[in-house]
């Protein structure tokens, strides 16, 4: 028997790197980390994930985090409307 995966919603959000005498905006949950590379905390893993200006960050159901990169979402994802 074959299956297909349900379509599902998410929320990705663009990050955009700051210059590097700027903060990350406090509404991400981008960090800088002291080499000045940008990552998220995944909790499932408990561990950091790299990300770089231009990924998105695709915020979970469960409220965890992970980046992806930007020809990812645009090969496998669609704006959806009125969600």
């Amino acid at each position: 028997m074959k299956f297909r995966k349900k379509a599902t919603v998410c929320e990705l959000v663009l990050f955009i790197a700051p210059p590097p005498d700027r903060p990350v905006s406090g509404d991400t949950p981008v960090f800088r980390r002291p080499d000045g590379t940008f990552a998220v905390f995944n909790e499932l893993h408990k561990s950091e994930i790299t990300l770089e200006s231009g990924d998105y960050v695709n915020v979970t159901t469960e409220g965890d985090y992970y980046p992806i990169k930007a020809h990812i979402v645009a090969e496998s994802y669609e704006p959806v409307e009125g969600v």
